[in-house]
């Protein structure tokens, strides 16, 4: 086995919108059985008020099958887990942190999270210092994916896709506001600008896709 991946629902969610979660994973050689999810992804899908009013029964549908198929983990059972937990309640939700604690508890590991706030509390508080320096470098958001995946299918590829659901990300609706007429140069260079901006917030602790 290979790098564990460990997912989150944003991440999952917004690719499944887009029609492209395959073949994003593909992009980044990512094999289904190296992938874990959290074991209240399909729950949360089901009967979350928000996902539903947002996401079209398809996606939904197509996300709880994409999770049904990967290894599920629970809250973990230790002190990295306790200590998110306790520390930053109102930043680092219980998915986020289950999925941290065993992001840092399996060595050769990356985290796709699409939770820009827990990223930035994680390199803010003080007595997280060593969770935030064990995960330097092994962390990607979901603006480095769609990066990854213009290089590896095109731009237009991914133009086709994210254009019939602009609605679904902030910052990728800034980078591809002009619609059809987006162009690649203008579309990269936004998208590499919120990365930078998070790698800076977040202490550098994004990987190098």
């Amino acid at each position: 086995m290979g790098t564990v991946y460990f997912l989150d629902n944003d991440v999952i969610l917004k690719l499944t919108t887009y029609r492209m979660l395959d073949e994003a994973l593909d992009c980044l050689k990512i094999d289904r059985s190296d992938i874990r999810v959290l074991a209240s992804a399909r729950y949360f899908f089901e009967k979350n008020k928000g996902v539903r009013k947002k996401h079209s029964d398809a996606t939904i549908a197509s996300a709880i099958e994409f999770v049904k198929s990967c290894v599920a983990i629970s809250s973990q059972n230790n002190d990295e887990y306790r200590l998110l937990a306790e520390q930053i309640k109102n930043d680092i939700d219980p998915g986020e942190a289950t999925l941290i604690a065993a992001t840092f508890q399996e060595s050769a590991s990356l985290l796709a999270t699409g939770d820009k706030r827990c990223l930035k509390a994680l390199a803010n508080t003080e007595c997280l210092d060593f969770i935030h320096k064990g995960l330097q470098g092994r962390v990607t958001c979901l603006e480095q994916i769609i990066c990854k995946s213009i290089e590896i299918k095109g731009f237009d590829w991914v133009l086709d896709r994210v254009i019939p659901n602009l609605d679904c990300d902030k910052a990728l609706k800034s980078a591809f506001g002009s619609g059809s007429y987006s162009q690649c140069e203008a579309v990269l260079g936004t998208l590499n600008g919120y990365i930078q901006d998070l790698q800076i917030i977040s202490s550098g602790i994004l990987s190098d896709l």
